[in-house]
């Protein structure tokens, strides 16, 4: 019986040993790996707009007009049409090294043409050429907008402007001599595609006469337009009357 009873106690303590051995492994145990989900090794960056001077020029009448662009490839944000501050982004104008003054872009473009890439706008200017002119044109000066390339922001150029005046008079009987009608001049002036690839083309009339009035009102098979080759096909166009029903291309300019 004796013999039995301490059978049964050694038993049990080996019993007891098992299990704290047991318990000591699996607090001791490493935990399980634990699996994260996968992410991009690589930063979301967002498309910037680039804003960029294209063209600096003069209306018939000796105003600087300057034309902006969105090359892209992202949209220019809606704040510089609806934050109207003393630094909104625009064009600032310097004639001579003297600085003169500009326009915000949400002034200039309401119609908010830059906002897409490939859009332009242009700054009808009230500064006034009258000398040969050095005009430097530089857009958002104070770096505002977040670009993709700020290095295109200005562009200068030597203008200057000739308003034809009254001839000399010279000898013999005075008369009101030969006059020739100022005459329009149209041009191409660039083309580029739109973000779904279609071709886009802009005209100008250089002036310095109007455009008349029965390329908008006569209708024929051959009126004045836009044609277009590709690859050396011909593919087909647009009428002025019909792509410009406002009359834009009347005034020079």
């Amino acid at each position: 019986m004796k013999k039995r009873r301490v059978f049964s106690l050694t038993a049990s303590i080996a019993g007891l040993f098992l299990m704290f051995m047991a318990f000591s492994a699996i607090s001791l145990a490493e935990p399980p790996p634990q699996f994260q989900p996968m992410r991009p090794n690589f930063p979301f960056t967002p498309l910037l707009p680039d804003l960029s001077i294209e063209d600096i020029r003069l209306t018939p009448d000796c105003r600087v007009v300057v034309r902006v662009r969105n090359n892209g490839p992202g949209n220019l944000p809606d704040n510089v049409w609806t934050d109207h501050q003393p630094k909104s982004a625009g064009v600032y104008l310097t004639i001579n090294g003297n600085k003169w003054g500009g326009g915000t872009i949400w002034n200039f473009d309401p119609a908010r043409a830059l906002k897409a890439p490939g859009g332009t706008a242009e700054f009808v200017s009230t500064l006034k050429v009258t000398s040969p002119s050095q005009v430097k044109a530089e857009v958002d000066i104070w770096n505002v907008v977040a670009e993709k390339n700020e290095s295109n922001n200005w562009m200068q150029r030597s203008l200057s402007c000739f308003v034809p005046g009254p001839g000399p008079i010279g000898p013999g009987p005075i008369g009101p001599g030969h006059i020739f009608p100022l005459l329009p001049d149209l041009s191409i002036d660039d083309i580029r595609l739109t973000p779904d690839c279609r071709v886009v083309v802009r005209v100008r009339n250089n002036g310095p006469g109007n455009l008349p009035d029965n390329v908008w009102t006569d209708h024929q098979p051959k009126s004045a337009g836009v044609y277009l080759t590709i690859n050396g096909n011909k593919w087909g166009g647009g009428t002025i009357w019909n792509f410009d029903p406002a009359r834009a291309l009347k005034a020079p300019g």
